[in-house]
């Protein structure tokens, strides 16, 4: 594995942002919105993550796959509902609504 140097990542990182903070984006709230930033904290401090959070996760990236994240944390809700909020124990069927 070639590992990248320090100067080159932290220049290629604050070009990122300088380019985000030009679309007027704000990176650390989309970062915060994600919700991976809080689980590693969440995971550091000990939290033994569910089963159904596991198969959320799971259920999310592959639903992400390929297409923008946007479209999926617009449709949370659906999702949510469609997958019966994640549990494992839960078997029907789904209604979709509009």
């Amino acid at each position: 594995m070639q590992h990248i140097d320090k100067q080159y990542a932290v220049a290629f990182v604050r070009g990122i942002k300088k380019t985000l903070t030009g679309l007027s984006v704000d990176y650390d709230k989309v970062i915060d919105s994600y919700g991976q930033v809080a689980a590693c904290i969440r995971r550091d401090a000990g939290y033994s993550f569910k089963l159904k959070e596991h198969i959320r996760g799971l259920i999310l990236a592959q639903l992400s796959n390929q297409r923008s994240w946007q479209l999926v944390a617009h449709n949370i809700h659906k999702i949510d509902r469609i997958f019966f909020q994640f549990d494992s124990e839960k078997e029907g069927r789904s209604s979709i609504t509009k």
